[in-house]
């Protein structure tokens, strides 16, 4: 969207949706909302007592101010390093 490249006609704004939590599930696992950031995925005592090694490689993968700001489900406005993202005339893969 940045570059134009996606121009829809509607954006849903999803912050309220509660997508930013995480809480256990019956099976005794973890549902991990789509809006929690990275470092609250990799600082939150379940998923570090229980899930060491996810906790690990986020700390691992990228800088603090990226971990604040980069969450599960990724950033639509993320420029793509894919090089036939930036020519509208090829067919997205």
């Amino acid at each position: 969207m940045k570059l134009e490249i996606e121009t829809p006609q509607h954006l849903i704004d999803v912050n309220g949706l509660g997508l930013d939590k995480i809480g256990p599930t019956d099976a005794g696992g973890l549902r991990i909302g789509a809006m929690v950031t990275n470092t609250a995925l990799a600082s939150d005592p379940r998923v570090r007592r229980d899930y060491g090694v996810l906790s690990r490689a986020i700390v691992a993968g990228a800088s603090g101010q990226l971990r604040n700001k980069a969450t599960t489900a990724g950033n639509l406005l993320q420029r793509t390093r894919c090089s036939y993202f930036y020519d509208p005339n090829m067919a997205c893969q």
